[in-house]
């Protein structure tokens, strides 16, 4: 890197960012033994009308509240505590009235506004269904993975699934063609072949996906699963419906009108909706890392992918030039001057790797647009630019290169826990106009001007890598210390640091919570892939997604190689214990099914026009019964005049 001008070092860069700290208040003794912290409010944690909430939002809110009442950081006012103690009562009687519904739309109303329910699950007699021995939730790859798994071990299977097939990985889901994982780890059978057969990925690569995903998972499916496994899609997750009998899951119902019962449920769903509505425990403590957007870059290929080995520790000086901001003017703006010092901090770490498919590293790559954009909001101090400069985190850059293109992974954003994995649409919803119109032109120049490609363009995914879990659904085995305690053994061992980057510390209790994560961050964990880590306390339902795993490993159980390592342990286990029992129980259903393409004119779509008898056996698994006062207030409240 190039010398500082004289008249500027970087101890007067590190001197512009002194903090303000603001004492925290002394608590009593009563407050710190309950481990009570200090809570500050703001108006962001009371609804208001316009906003978009999922259950997770209310509940996160709720918590906040009653955090704040117990143990407020200055002396509460009676209006604000009369206001606190509201909102909770209407948190309280939404979620009674609604214990199905994921999300929320408010609308205007006083004193606080009304709820909506956005995609509720319709209480109408199912007009079709079917029966199998395992029901998998979810199309991400690592479902398909179990499903295979399951079949190929004699269970008759049923998948449900909204979004693309293939889900996160799919071009027109998260756009994920980076598969996490350690190359020395052993990877199942099932997913071997699902790489080698229906991605045609080379023998040596398990980690750069290609494109065209879900076609090719289509076409494998239908030739090789057709007699075992039935696929069906439905349009949202939000809109199942889940049915429970005796404390048990009895079946699944998709807004198209279709009833998929089954002995075992697996909800793979990476926001577990079906575990929400099963009533599983849930809290909101959980690590609130970044969204990630994985965006593909033509110009850039197996080819021409020496133009990146050069892009290593850029110097802030080429920034501030492209950016043509001087290093005076720099360093008067607060914010500039912060992202100067992160910038030396992460120059200092930079590295590039370059494999036979993929690439780690460009830490100052991306850093460098981060500090370019703040440069941008000096010269151009928009309110779109300012929202995506207080929102963006980059650490660097996992690169999977293609015949055509390469897919970054990835810029980094904190949208906030209304944000779940097939909920959102980046290229159609207003809110993320920003990106399209400022962020992507904004980092293809960037990228054109360091590679020399002229023709280089980059294109954004349908969806966010949604990496955060925004909620935690307690299991009744989950992973501890002691797991990881010993080196991982057998063909079901996982190795991976408990990664925890890009967090955002929102109060006084994430911080508690980070130092807890924290304390194993950056070292490899080995642990043996536990499916008990994924039974809920609904005896025939397991959670096997990110939102299922402990806070304190997220950072490591989280990747889709220790999903999908479990979800084969899982069918393995499930299939040894169901031929030990003699087959399905009586009563049940098992019959041989099929792959029912969503392109074809029998997809479950065609069932939306089907007339459906009203019955009032809808599951209140999340809530108990709403009372008949509870149910008319919040009627009441969730009706717009």
């Amino acid at each position: 890197m190039r010398r500082l001008p004289h008249r500027v070092s970087w101890a007067t860069v590190l001197a512009a960012l002194t903090a303000m700290v603001v004492a925290a208040p002394r608590l009593t003794v009563r407050q710190e033994a309950n481990g009570l912290l200090p809570i500050v409010l703001g108006e962001a944690d009371f609804p208001h009308a316009g906003e978009v909430l999922t259950t997770r939002d209310l509940q996160w809110r709720a918590r906040r509240l009653r955090r704040f009442l117990a143990c407020p950081a200055v002396p509460v006012d009676p209006a604000v505590r009369t206001r606190c103690e509201r909102t909770l009562r209407w948190i309280a009687d939404v979620r009674q009235a609604h214990p199905q519904t994921i999300r929320f739309a408010l609308r205007y109303g006083r004193p606080l506004p009304f709820a909506v329910p956005l995609d509720e699950p319709r209480t109408g007699a199912p007009c079709t269904g079917f029966g199998a021995q395992l029901c998998i939730v979810g199309g991400e790859i690592e479902a398909i993975i179990t499903a295979m798994a399951a079949a190929d071990r004699g269970l008759s299977v049923a998948m449900i699934y909204a979004g693309p097939l293939g889900g996160l990985v799919s071009d027109s889901g998260g756009n994920l063609r980076y598969f996490d994982g350690y190359g020395r780890i052993s990877r199942p059978r099932e997913q071997v072949r699902l790489f080698r057969e229906a991605l045609g990925m080379a023998p040596g690569n398990m980690v750069a996906l290609p494109e065209n995903v879900t076609p090719k998972l289509v076409r494998f499916l239908e030739k090789h699963y057709r007699q075992t496994i039935r696929v069906l899609h439905t349009r949202s997750y939000d809109s199942l419906l889940v049915r429970k009998t005796g404390g048990r899951l009895a079946s699944v119902v998709t807004e198209e009108g279709c009833e998929i019962r089954a002995q075992v449920f697996v909800d793979m769903d990476p926001e577990a909706r079906v575990t929400e509505k099963a009533g599983v425990p849930m809290s909101t403590d959980t690590p609130n890392l970044a969204s990630g957007l994985v965006f593909n870059v033509d110009g850039i290929d197996l080819a021409t992918r020496s133009r990146l080995k050069d892009l290593t520790r850029i110097p802030a000086e080429a920034i501030l030039d492209m950016a043509n901001v001087s290093w005076d003017d720099a360093l008067r703006d607060p914010a500039l001057a912060r992202e100067l010092k992160r910038y030396h901090r992460r120059y200092q770490r930079d590295f590039i790797r370059i494999y036979d498919f993929y690439g780690l590293g460009w830490t100052s790559l991306a850093e460098g647009f981060s500090l370019l954009m703040h440069c941008a909001g000096l010269r151009n101090p928009s309110l779109s630019l300012r929202w995506l400069n207080g929102r963006r985190s980059t650490s660097g850059f996992n690169i999977a290169f293609d015949q055509k293109r390469a897919a970054f992974n990835s810029i980094s954003y904190h949208l906030g826990p209304n944000v779940l994995q097939h909920d959102h649409d980046i290229l159609r919803e207003d809110r993320w106009r920003a990106l399209r119109d400022i962020e992507r032109p904004a980092l293809e120049r960037y990228l054109r001007d360091l590679t020399d490609l002229p023709n280089l363009r980059v294109t954004l995914p349908r969806q966010f890598y949604v990496r955060r879990a925004s909620a935690y659904f307690v299991t009744l085995h989950p992973y501890t210390l002691r797991d990881f305690a010993t080196t991982g053994a057998g063909p079901y061992s996982m190795a991976y640091p408990n990664d925890f980057r890009d967090v955002l510390i929102r109060d006084a209790y994430d911080g508690r919570l980070m130092r807890l994560c924290w304390s194993h961050h950056g070292r490899v964990l080995r642990w043996t892939c536990r499916p008990s880590a994924s039974l809920t306390c609904v005896p025939n339902l397991y959670s096997l997604n990110k939102s299922a795993m402990p806070p304190e490993f997220f950072g490591c159980l989280r990747v889709l190689q220790n999903l999908a390592t479990t979800g084969v342990a899982l069918a393995e286990d499930l299939a040894r214990r169901h031929h030990r029992s003699g087959g399905v129980p009586s009563g049940r259903t098992t019959t041989t099914q099929r792959f029912v393409n969503t392109s074809r004119a029998v997809s479950v779509r065609s069932l939306r026009d089907t007339p459906a008898i009203r019955a009032g056996n809808a599951s209140s698994a999340d809530q108990p019964p709403a009372s008949n006062s509870a149910r008319a207030r919040a009627t009441a409240r969730s009706t717009p005049r």
